[in-house]
């Protein structure tokens, strides 16, 4: 993957993945998000997600991504949002496409207030099951409260 830089932004739902990378992408950027291809797979609500899309869904992100592996394409760089709660998960980007792997960390309230705030109801679920399975680790890069809270 020469030329290729692939950023994973984790995080809680609601701690800002989207808008943090809309604020550092380029518009040539290849953005592979997990909610954006669900709405485009999927004539459901916004960020409502439909249980049985999800493996496929999930799929044609893995499968973009082992794409880019392949080389013979003019993208220089490539962000994966997903929550990636577990440190396997954050190591299995770095090591299999060479990933920097950024958190972006906001207290589980403001997620929480964000998440009835703006969100589908089983959004708060998704916040508190991210937190519950977080496990942090060394190699990521860490953003504490990265701009200021909405």
């Amino acid at each position: 993957m020469s030329g290729l830089e692939v950023v994973l932004v984790a995080g809680p739902a609601c701690s800002g993945k989207n808008r943090y990378v809309s604020e550092h992408a380029d518009p040539e950027d290849l953005v592979l998000d997990l909610d954006a291809l669900h709405a485009a797979m999927s004539l459901a609500a916004p960020r409502v997600h439909i249980p049985a899309h999800l493996p496929i869904v999930t799929e044609a992100r893995d499968a973009a991504l082992e794409r880019l592996l392949l080389g013979g394409h003019q993208v220089r760089r490539c962000w994966v949002i997903s929550t990636a709660p577990e440190r396997k998960r954050r190591a299995y980007y770095r090591q299999r496409y060479g990933a920097r792997s950024v958190v972006l960390w906001w207290p589980e309230e403001t997620c929480l207030l964000r998440a009835m705030r703006e969100r589908p109801p089983q959004w708060q679920e998704y916040v508190r099951r991210w937190f519950d399975r977080y496990e942090p680790d060394p190699e990521d890069e860490v953003l504490r409260s990265w701009r200021t809270a909405s």
